[in-house]
């Protein structure tokens, strides 16, 4: 098993005016390893085609490289303004999410089946809020917009003995 992990972020404020006040953010990560994809027999089981699993805990016969590869970033920005009477602010805000996995489905030293996982998501989000109050009442209204995006591409399973499992 193994897992190796790097990330970075950053947060810059920008205060032009006694009443405005701009605010932006980003990320940015990597994500590499086999954890939750390489597989492993039970003691004493048989494998597809009567093979034994190979002794020791942390063996894994499999014939094809399992790995899991995530990529993901973001990033904001949100700019406020003091009303007086309230206050108004509006943030965009961007995501991407990129995944190839690839797992050695069958656990044996021949290939007979392996996934391909290749994930993606993406999503945008806009809001516009107004704060304010009232003698006898503190309100917020606004508007909001999100949109997604998602897809599992490639999606499939090579294997020489079962029909074309792509998708």
């Amino acid at each position: 098993l193994y897992e190796s992990n790097i990330g970075v972020r950053g947060k810059i404020l920008w205060t032009p005016g006694p009443n405005d006040k701009f605010t932006a953010a980003w990320d940015w990560s990597r994500d590499t390893g086999d954890l939750g994809a390489t597989r492993d027999a039970y003691p004493g089981a048989l494998l597809i085609l009567g093979f034994p699993p190979v002794a020791g805990r942390y063996n894994s016969q499999s014939n094809e490289e399992t790995y899991v590869n995530t990529k993901y970033y973001g990033a904001s920005l949100k700019y406020e303004h003091n009303l007086g009477w309230g206050s108004v602010s509006f943030l965009n805000a961007y995501r991407k999410l990129k995944s190839q996995n690839n797992i050695d489905l069958d656990n044996t030293p021949v290939p007979l089946l392996v996934a391909r996982i290749g994930e993606t998501n993406e999503t945008y989000q806009s809001e516009l809020l107004l704060n304010g109050s009232l003698p006898r009442l503190n309100y917020t209204t606004g508007v909001f917009f999100f949109s997604a995006t998602s897809a599992y591409n490639p999606l499939g399973i090579r294997s020489p003995i079962l029909v074309a499992q792509n998708y």
